[in-house]
């Protein structure tokens, strides 16, 4: 940076209560333990080494947004009309979990693209955008058989279903 450089930014805002959630991603072209060390030190939350690879970067973005939902939990407002179906409907994406993660451990891309693909076409019904939206990125990672980001997008559906809350729209 031209004025300040990573790190003394990292303790700048680190230092300012009003930025204590926001989320800093450290970009360097050093791969080795000391800038890393002094980056998480001074409050970076991640350090990523160029150049950037896709999966590093979807894994690095997917879980900070894990750990912000973690941390406010999304709230979804659903309609009354599908109130009694909506439990039901989570519960069963929840018991999808350990199906998604044996599919992954075995590189079965298909099971995760056929998974990937009912959650892209059910979420939005019930009023889960957010799990049609990860359905989706996991149906192309199985097309792609990119088990590396099945395995990211079952961690973000995972970490979705842990701490979405549900609200009935009056």
């Amino acid at each position: 940076m031209p004025v300040l450089d990573d790190v003394d930014m990292a303790e700048r805002l680190r230092g300012d209560s009003r930025f204590d959630r926001i989320p800093l991603v450290a970009l360097t072209g050093h791969d080795t333990e000391e800038p890393r060390e002094d980056c998480i030190a001074a409050g970076f939350d991640h350090v990523l080494v160029k150049p950037v690879r896709r999966d590093e970067l979807v894994a690095c973005v997917d879980g900070l947004l894990i750990a912000g939902a973690q941390a406010t939990g999304e709230v979804v407002l659903v309609d009354p009309d599908i109130e009694d179906l909506v439990p039901a409907y989570l519960s069963e994406r929840r018991e999808e979990i350990p199906i998604l993660r044996g599919a992954v451990d075995d590189g079965d891309a298909e099971r995760c693209r056929r998974i990937g693909h009912s959650l892209k076409g059910t979420g939005g019904a019930y009023g889960f955008q957010r799990l049609t939206d990860l359905g989706a990125r996991l149906e192309e990672a199985g097309q792609r058989e990119d088990m590396e980001d099945c395995a990211a997008s079952v961690d973000a559906i995972e970490g979705y279903l842990a701490t979405v809350r549900v609200r009935y729209a009056s």
